[in-house]
């Protein structure tokens, strides 16, 4: 069974539907935030539940008869062998939302026979739209962006997370080589900012999942960056739900990001 992609109306369908839940998470983080512990490090609010519910009734309630969607919170609806699958993330950065860091966003990805084929990730704080159909570049807000042109990984900013453990290694050689480095606390916005030309590289090796890069990866790659899996593997494997790992950088420094993270 083959998935069909509907020009532009899937991805207008996946900007409203982000906009949307991003409005109420705006709304949110006005009021106090009560945050229940997730795993020994993560988080997770009664907002990234409410937003997680919104995305997936105007998803599934307007995309093709048989869509399924994975999301963080809610896991999966519909069926698994469905062509068609909807991957979000309610809110990527919940830590930063629940400590009143104005720094998160809406994901969303569609998977359309094993390819993505639409990413959107919506920062509503700054009322930002990063959006991505397959083939046809990507754009903030309507308008066409680029990756940076930086050739010299000692001229670039990079993006990384503060891994424990084996993980710091490699935040250590980065930054080493780096004009600098930053920790965002959301994969969806360091992936979006690449795209933009904001920061030349994102690095991370570890407490990725589907959610997290489906859409955002698809955005910086028609970006033009390169994007592609800790070893050079390709950036989504739709088997390892929770056990991504990704490089998305510049072209003109991708050969140094590479000399590093393969050591």
């Amino acid at each position: 069974m083959s998935g069909a992609l509907r020009p532009r109306v899937d991805l207008e369908l996946a900007e409203r539907a982000a906009r949307a839940a991003g409005e109420l998470v705006r709304n949110a983080f006005s009021a106090p935030v009560v945050a229940e512990a997730k795993g020994s490090h993560d988080v997770v609010t009664a907002t990234d539940r409410a937003s997680e519910a919104m995305l997936a009734e105007i998803l599934l309630g307007e995309g093709l008869p048989g869509d399924a969607l994975l999301g963080e919170e809610g896991g999966a609806r519909g069926a698994a062998s469905s062509p068609r699958r909807w991957i979000v993330d309610p809110i990527d950065g919940t830590v930063n939302f629940a400590n009143g860091i104005p720094l998160f966003a809406v994901a969303i990805g569609l998977v359309v026979d094993g390819e993505p084929r639409i990413g959107v990730v919506y920062d509503p704080i700054r009322d930002e739209l990063f959006a991505a159909e397959r083939g046809a570049g990507a754009t903030l807000n309507g308008a066409s962006i680029r990756v940076s042109a930086k050739r010299s990984l000692s001229e670039s900013v990079c993006a990384t997370s503060l891994q424990r453990g084996a993980g710091m290694a490699l935040v250590e050689s980065i930054a080493l080589a780096a004009r600098s480095t930053r920790a965002l606390g959301t994969s969806a916005i360091a992936l979006a900012w690449v795209a933009a030309g904001r920061i030349d590289a994102y690095v991370q090796d570890a407490n990725l999942s589907l959610w997290d890069i489906a859409g955002p990866g698809l955005i910086a790659v028609e970006a033009g960056a390169v994007v592609e899996g800790l070893r050079g593997e390709p950036w989504l494997n739709l088997d390892a739900a929770h056990d991504s790992r990704i490089v998305a950088c510049t072209p003109g420094i991708a050969t140094e990001v590479r000399s590093i993270v393969s050591r």
